[in-house]
């Protein structure tokens, strides 16, 4: 009976891989149609292979994991191509930020201890331009933590002021001088900036000190999408 046991647990856990690889199958296709989007271009290609890669050794190390980090990457890449067509380029608040948080855990797995990731938001329901906190907190995460000894924390932090809303995304990563950061760093916050300005009241600023971490303070008007567009 004991055989048959180990028999029937190993089925299980065979039966369990199939079901998780069939998953992976199917969101490949998915994402390889998906990456036809002028858009997804500008996800990295690194980030995009080197997560299917980890999904896949999960897959026999702890499924459950592979099914979490699927779900999470399928959310990441459902908003960066429902971004395309956001009614006058606006998204909800909490919309970006359960994006923020499907890419942060993805990196977290990857990067095991070496990256902690801090929330201090309240329950808002808000307008924002599309995708300028999700590119922030990857500018974090990849030019602040991961070049770090040891990795480090990124903070993502809520307020409503007179008017408006305040995102402040803070990292104790590596910092860079002003003008001196990366080219990829730098085209990203500019964009962001591009993005930022065409909205009356919405504003990005951005310290810096190397050694000392990254600061950008986003901030949002708190009307945006009430006036006709």
């Amino acid at each position: 009976s004991g055989a048959a046991g180990v028999s029937g647990t190993s089925t299980i856990r065979r039966m369990e891989q199939e079901a998780a690889q069939n998953r992976i199958t199917a969101l490949q296709k998915q994402v390889e149609y998906d990456r036809t989007s002028v858009l997804l271009t500008q996800i990295s290609s690194h980030f995009f292979y080197h997560t299917l890669n980890a999904i896949q050794a999960l897959i026999i190390l702890d499924p459950d994991a592979a099914y979490k980090m699927t779900e999470d990457f399928s959310r990441y890449l459902r908003f960066k191509v429902d971004s395309v067509s956001a009614e006058g380029g606006l998204v909800p608040f909490r919309e970006e930020l359960r994006t923020v948080r499907a890419y942060a855990e993805i990196n977290r797995v990857q990067l095991q201890d070496r990256l902690t990731m801090e929330y201090d938001v309240f329950d808002a329901d808000f307008l924002i331009p599309v995708l300028t906190i999700q590119p922030v907190v990857e500018n974090a995460i990849i030019h602040g933590i991961k070049p770090k000894v040891g990795g480090g924390r990124v903070k993502i932090s809520l307020a409503h002021e007179e008017g408006s809303y305040v995102v402040t995304v803070q990292d104790d990563g590596i910092g860079y001088h002003p003008g001196g950061e990366t080219r990829s760093n730098s085209i990203g916050i500019q964009n962001i900036r591009t993005r930022m300005s065409q909205y009356p009241g919405c504003s990005v600023s951005v310290t810096s000190e190397p050694g000392r971490g990254t600061t950008v303070l986003l901030r949002y008007a708190d009307h945006l999408g009430e006036e006709s567009l």
